[in-house]
């Protein structure tokens, strides 16, 4: 099985825009799928992670209709225990809008 790190860290904007990073990281992992079978996403060093932008992430996977297999696939590599928390809520609503 084929991995790809990607580091959260490297893709942020000068701007500092947080839904805008969201997105350009998701953009990163959906091009890296296409080529590894699984994408680590190392979140080390984005201290002040909100929840806004990782719900700007799985909603731009919502917009490239992404499913379980393709979150299967994606492997958080976490920082500390509240980047997992915000991670885990906004993949839940991710799933709650997605599939009604």
């Amino acid at each position: 099985m084929s991995e790809y790190t990607i580091s959260a860290s490297d893709l942020k904007s000068e701007s500092g825009s947080i839904v805008e990073d969201g997105f350009t990281l998701c953009d990163a992992v959906i091009d890296a799928l296409s080529n590894h079978d699984r994408v680590i996403v190392s979140l080390l060093g984005m201290r002040g992670v909100t929840s806004s932008y990782f719900n700007a992430f799985f909603s731009r996977l919502a917009d490239n209709d992404a499913n379980q297999s393709v979150i299967d696939r994606i492997k958080p590599q976490f920082e500390n225990e509240l980047q997992q928390m915000i991670w885990s809520r906004s993949i839940k609503a991710f799933f709650n809008g997605t599939q009604n």
